[in-house]
């Protein structure tokens, strides 16, 4: 999604702004603990199965249960999603208050920028 969404803004000609450079991540992903990494990979013994389900959830819009089959993912861990949910929002807030502005979060991102979002009187709505 975020290969489409970027070729589709560079095509209309949009301005694109990353919310994170790619040290950033590199850093976030660097400190997922090696122990959830190898518990996950004992628990998944059927890899197609998980990700089937996965996509299933993923293209019915389904976040709930998105992220109730993807919580013991390895990077479904604090350094990767609580301490960014907070850079990201921020980030992308100066956009959304200069107008006409769409900004692409990862699926486990959304459920905390969204309650951002409300309590500062943006408007949320999810589009299929």
């Amino acid at each position: 999604m975020d290969v489409d969404a970027l070729t589709i803004a560079q095509q209309l000609g949009k301005d694109i702004h990353f919310l994170e450079q790619i040290e950033e991540q590199l850093e976030a992903l660097d400190s997922i603990p090696l122990a959830r990494i190898v518990q996950f990979l004992k628990k998944i013994r059927h890899w197609n199965t998980y990700a089937g389900v996965y996509v299933k959830y993923y293209l019915k819009g389904d976040l709930e249960h998105l992220m109730s089959v993807a919580k013991d993912f390895p990077s479904r861990c604090e350094s990767v999603i609580d301490k960014r949910d907070h850079v990201l929002y921020e980030r992308m807030r100066v956009f959304f208050e200069k107008g006409n502005a769409i900004a692409f979060v990862g699926a486990p991102h959304v459920k905390e920028i969204k309650k951002m979002l409300f309590r500062d009187g943006y408007e949320v709505a999810q589009l299929f």
